[in-house]
Parts: C-alpha cells; structure tokens; sequence
C-alpha cells in the first residue's frame, strides 16, 4: 500500500485524492508521503532503543532483584 501510495502521489495526485482511491485515511497519506521525502524510502525505519539498565550477565540471572 505504501509503493501505491507512493507511485500516485509521484504522478501527480494530491494527498486527499491519493486517500480517497486507496481507502486510507488522509494522515496516513501524508506520513508516508513525508517519510519518502525525509528518508527516501517506504520500508520500515530503524528505531533507536534505550540504552539498557542492567548488564549482560545480570540479565541471564533469572528472577534477579535489581
């Protein structure tokens, strides 16, 4: 559905046309939209994580009291 949405908004549709064809809602339309423009592609994008509280071994220790 993204590469759909993709494709039309590139030959030229608007975002509420693009959304009224494909039966997504409007924001929708215009994330992915905007995420193509950012970054260029329509995959999923890598999530940055917090950095972890407790180390390797005390993860292994099952049930531990932190």
């Amino acid at each position: 559905m993204r590469r759909a949405i993709i494709a039309l908004y590139n030959e030229g549709d608007g975002k509420a046309e693009i959304a009224r064809r494909t039966g997504v809602s409007y924001n929708t339309v215009a994330l992915w939209i905007r995420r193509y423009e950012d970054f260029g592609t329509t995959g999923n994008l890598r999530r940055i994580s917090h950095p972890h509280c407790t180390t390797a071994q005390q993860d292994q220790v099952p049930n531990a009291v932190l």
